[in-house]
């Protein structure tokens, strides 16, 4: 389409026209910017939570996740957090894959700090935290504490067999 003008343009139409356009790119140079913050924070989240997924999934499945460490064994989940955060400090992975590097230690490092917050809160618990999740449905571990639910996979709460049996039941 061609631009038509009644008129020859004066200074002052060019002046406003040029203001314009610059307003327009710097309101797409804002935009783009805003979806580089959104696409780096939805990296970083899903980085943090894979990490933290998988290692709660092998833990869930093979128990404790152990290294051996001078004669020892020393929980994995903050070794592999420092690990991936000393590689992203280093630049062993380039500038580029730094920050899903630091979002794989934040993953681990988080998954272990969850589950030694769970430990302690545990260990703490009292006859009224007890009575308190019971009125609430919260299920009895083995040692006879009790969790809401969240620990189902891991030794929490589980179906009466005949609960089951009335499930499988149902679904035929």
């Amino acid at each position: 389409m061609a631009l038509t003008l009644s008129h020859a343009p004066t200074t002052s139409d060019i002046i406003a026209r040029k203001r314009r356009a610059d307003r327009l790119l710097k309101m797409m140079i804002k935009r783009r910017q805003k979806k580089e913050d959104v696409l780096a924070a939805a990296t970083q989240t899903a980085g943090i939570s894979a990490t933290a997924f998988a290692l709660g999934l092998v833990a869930g499945k093979r128990g404790p996740l152990t290294i051996p460490f001078t004669g020892d064994r020393v929980p994995a989940e903050p070794v592999i957090g420092l690990a991936a955060h000393t590689a992203a400090f280093m630049g062993w992975a380039g500038d580029k894959h730094a920050a899903f590097l630091h979002a794989v230690g934040d993953g681990a490092l988080g998954s272990w700090v969850n589950q030694m917050g769970r430990k302690i809160g545990r260990s703490l618990q009292t006859p009224a935290d007890v009575e308190r999740m019971r009125a609430h449905g919260g299920g009895a571990l083995a040692d006879g504490r009790f969790t809401m639910g969240a620990d189902d996979l891991t030794g929490g709460a589980s179906l009466a067999d005949h609960e089951l049996a009335r499930m499988v039941a149902a679904s035929k």
